[in-house]
């Protein structure tokens, strides 16, 4: 393995070759390498560290070997010259913050085998089109596309089961969301500020809807059903949503 910090800082590196035997690459070990501009990670590489490429500004190309299973916190936080990424089918886990700034960023290729999206995994990557989570993701992390402002269109994996805080805050044209059946808990904060969101279809899985969750979601229009499997919505969760003109509220609240 390349251990922490191996290479942070080395300014000129512009090109990296690899070992056949590369299992894990720690904290640190290539971040603020400012002239890198291609990553081709090997197969069999199993995990990469905390910050690895944290600050690479210069990298444009990436790809990710066959074998990767998890991406730590940070991983390519601020790598702002990537514009496409393709997540091999074995990564299980994408840490918090791990492409977060990554405003270059417009498309996702998925896992098939990804479980979680950390707190803030891709926030601020304001050029993202569309989202569109493999089914094996049962929690999204806090904050985990809040400021996509290019986002237009999500669709949650069907094992969903609850959208973290600030989620989708701020993506301000956000107009689709499909939420599944499994969904049980929208957070605080969730879809706030998502002023083009036109419309939700409420599952009827979902338990609870958060302070605020849709807050000042103006563009919300027409009516507006909560199901009856909905046991408490939060301080402000519709709070300027001006557009609604009929809500129906179900029996368990």
């Amino acid at each position: 393995y390349i251990a922490s910090r191996a290479f942070r800082g080395c300014s000129a590196l512009a090109t990296i070759s690899w070992g056949k035997s590369l299992k894990a690459i720690d904290a640190a070990a290539f971040s603020d390498c400012t002239a890198l501009t291609i990553l081709d990670l090997p197969d069999g590489l199993e995990r990469i560290g905390v910050s690895a490429f944290e600050g690479c500004t210069a990298l444009g190309a990436l790809s990710l070997g066959q074998g990767l299973v998890e991406i730590e916190s940070s991983a390519f936080r601020g790598c702002r010259g990537i514009t496409a990424l393709s997540l091999p089918d074995g990564v299980e886990r994408i840490g918090a913050m791990a492409f977060e700034g990554c405003d270059g960023l417009s498309a996702i290729s998925w896992s098939v085998s990804l479980q979680e999206i950390g707190d803030g995994a891709f926030r601020s990557c304001s050029n993202l089109i569309e989202v569109n989570l493999p089914s094996n993701v049962q929690h999204l992390g806090a904050s985990a596309f809040e400021g996509c402002t290019a986002l237009s269109m999500a669709s949650l994996g069907d094992k969903m089961e609850t959208i973290g805080s600030a989620a989708f805050m701020k993506c301000v044209n956000l107009q689709t969301v499909k939420l599944p059946q499994s969904l049980k808990q929208i957070k605080d904060y969730a879809f706030a500020y998502c002023s083009n969101l036109k419309s939700v279809s409420m599952p009827e899985s979902v338990e609870s809807i958060g302070s605020n969750a849709f807050y000042s979601c103006s563009g919300l229009t027409g009516e507006l059903t909560i199901p009856d499997s909905v046991t408490s919505i939060g301080d402000s969760a519709f709070k300027g949503c001006s557009r609604l003109t009929s809500v129906t509220i179900g029996n368990s609240v």
